[in-house]
């Protein structure tokens, strides 16, 4: 029986599997990626030395093994189509009652963070921008078509029409919302994640948004890349025929925590909102903070996630943090949530300014 060696294998084993994963009690989502080794932060080898992939599930505090009725425990393992299998890896999904210390800011990210909040700071990504629906952070400028602005999340920026600002150190107007959306749109690509979810059950969230600057913002006035981090190279479109995503050191500037690194833990996460209702959604990457610390926070909503390297590609938007908070508790909470940068300038016809 063939062994799952990519995430496009995963997704099709995890798919054939949806409904009875998502009958384990205690079920709190479900990704794919590599099996982790014994709840740290370092993936499991095989044999041979190699990285396991495996159907991630997460779960609110795992409980010993001997205490879980046959029934009602997640299998060691999967089978998919095409006689494929896989791996499972339980995860605990609620943040632990001692989470670690947060580091206090050094020197270096006091300053950039001062300097986000400075009137001489150009339009550029990592500022703080603000809206009746709250406040978050630009991700970098984008263009569309001659049009210039700057791209954020969908829940900062709100519906088309509305007012956007820059709310530090003074109130200083940055456009209106041109384009939001909250979901992806359905599309038949086989590079997609949208092939490998069942559309009547399941929302893939996007989250994302496009503000003109306003018409007083002259193009000297803006800065492309992002502060802190410098120019930015090509979007990064991942392979799904590789596992190649999975482990990539990250980086992404905040508003609210400044610099923060990490890694992409998992790809195509699920999760149902209401445990009343039977929609789930799903979305493209979860990010570990380094060091098991946030990677974002409150404030950072929009930034833009980008290779940890001298390219500086950009591979996500940022629309959720650790302790997202969702209302009904049904989702993992140690992890950050993002969205392929990828599909999201695909879907709102944009072009990252380099």
């Amino acid at each position: 029986m063939p062994e799952a060696s990519s995430l496009r294998d995963l997704l099709r084993i995890r798919q054939a599997n949806a409904g009875r994963l998502r009958r384990i009690p205690g079920y709190l989502g479900s990704a794919v990626g590599y099996k982790y080794h014994e709840d740290s932060d370092t993936f499991a080898r095989d044999e041979d030395g190699a990285f396991i992939p495996a159907v991630l599930v997460f779960v609110r505090r795992k409980r010993p093994l001997d205490s879980i009725p046959p029934a009602e425990r997640v299998p060691e393992r999967l089978k998919g189509p095409k006689r494929l299998s896989c791996v499972t890896d339980v995860v605990t999904g609620a943040l632990p009652a001692e989470a670690p210390e947060p580091r206090p800011f050094t020197a270096a990210n006091r300053r950039l963070l001062r300097e986000l909040h400075e009137d001489e700071m150009p339009w550029t990504g990592g500022m703080p921008i603000a809206s009746r629906f709250g406040t978050g952070t630009a991700a970098c400028v984008v263009r569309r078509g001659r049009t210039l602005g700057f791209l954020t999340n969908w829940h900062v920026a709100g519906f088309p029409g509305s007012r956007i600002v820059r709310p530090s150190p003074r109130l200083s107007l940055a456009g209106w919302t041109a384009r939001a959306d909250l979901y992806a749109k359905h599309t038949r690509s086989k590079r997609d994640l949208e092939s490998y979810i069942d559309r009547k059950t399941t929302r893939h969230r996007l989250d994302a948004a496009f503000i003109p600057f306003a018409k007083y913002i002259r193009k000297r006035d803006t800065h492309s890349g992002v502060h802190g981090l410098g120019p930015l190279g090509k979007p990064w479109c991942p392979d799904l025929d590789t596992m190649e995503p999975i482990g990539t050191r990250v980086v992404g500037v905040g508003q609210k925590l400044g610099l923060q690194r990490g890694a992409i833990a998992a790809y195509g996460y699920e999760w149902r909102i209401d445990p009343e209702d039977e929609v789930f959604h799903v979305t493209d990457y979860l990010i570990l903070g380094e060091g098991r610390q946030p990677f974002a926070a409150a404030g950072d909503s929009g930034k833009l996630v980008v290779t940890d390297d001298e390219d500086r590609r950009p591979i996500a938007l940022l629309w959720g943090g650790q302790r997202q908070g969702f209302w009904s508790a049904e989702a993992q909470e140690s992890w950050a949530y993002a969205s392929r940068i990828d599909t999201v300038l695909k879907q709102l016809k944009l072009e990252i300014v380099r």
